[in-house]
C-alpha cells in the first residue's frame, strides 16, 4: 500500500505534463537505487500507517492490528539477507534482490517518458490503498480521534492528477470518483475493516 506511491512519486516528481528525457528520465528499475528523498517519504508514510493502526486498535481492540508491523522490520523479517544494505529505508528497498527485476511502468514516446496512470502500481495503491487508509482516519476523526495523514493525502493528490481522478477535494475524501472505491464512510461501523487485509 505504501511503497509504490512513495517510489513512483520520487521517480516522477519533476514531471509537469511534458515527457521526461535525457538526464531527467527516471530509472527503468522501479526499486533499484531508490533515492533518499523517496525513502524519507516512505518512512513518513509508514509512521502515519503505524499511528493509524494504533488509533484503530485503541478504538476497536482488533487483534489483527498487531500484525501490521513497521515496514523496516517487515522487510527484514520477510527478505533477510536478500537486502544488502539496511542503513536507511531507501537502501533497504533499493538493495533488496527480491525487488531488483521490477521495471518502472512508463509511457514512452519519441519525446521521452511519462507516468503510466492506468498501471496497477498507481491505481491499486492509491484508490484501494491510501484512499482506504485515509477514509479510516476520517472515520476516526468523527469520533474525535485524530491521526496524521498529511503525506498520504499529498500522494493521493499527486497521483489523482496523473489519473484524471478526483478523490480528494480540499484535503477531504469528497471527490466525484470516491463512489468507485471501497471506503469507510462517516456512518459505517469501524469494525467493518477489522479484516486480515487491513489489520
Amino acid at each position: 500500500q505504501i511503497i509504490h506511491p512513495a517510489r513512483y512519486w520520487g521517480l516522477f516528481r519533476s514531471y509537469k505534463g511534458i515527457p521526461l528525457a535525457g538526464k531527467d528520465e527516471p530509472s527503468e528499475w522501479l526499486y533499484r537505487n531508490m533515492d533518499e528523498v523517496s525513502g524519507q517519504v516512505l518512512a513518513v508514510l509508514d509512521e502515519e500507517l503505524q499511528a493509524l493502526k494504533d488509533a484503530y486498535y485503541e478504538a476497536t481492540g482488533a487483534v489483527g492490528c498487531k500484525s501490521v508491523i513497521p515496514l523496516a522490520l517487515r522487510l527484514k523479517q520477510q527478505y533477510g539477507d536478500q537486502i544488502a544494505d539496511c542503513s536507511t529505508m531507501a537502501k533497504m528497498v533499493g538493495t533488496n534482490k527480491a525487488y531488483s527485476l521490477a521495471k518502472t511502468p512508463v509511457i514512452r514516446t519519441e519525446d521521452g517518458v511519462s507516468p503510466a496512470p492506468n498501471h496497477r502500481v498507481v491505481t491499486d495503491d492509491i484508490g484501494w490503498g491510501l484512499c482506504t487508509l485515509v477514509s479510516i482516519a476520517e472515520r476516526l476523526e468523527v469520533m474525535g480521534i485524530r491521526t496524521p495523514t498529511s503525506m498520504m493525502r499529498m500522494l493521493i493528490d499527486w497521483h489523482q492528477k496523473l489519473m484524471g481522478k478526483e478523490f480528494l477535494v480540499n484535503g477531504r475524501l469528497t471527490g466525484r470518483d470516491c463512489e468507485e472505491l471501497v471506503l469507510l464512510r462517516p456512518d459505517d461501523p469501524l469494525e467493518l475493516v477489522a479484516k486480515p487485509q487491513f489489520c
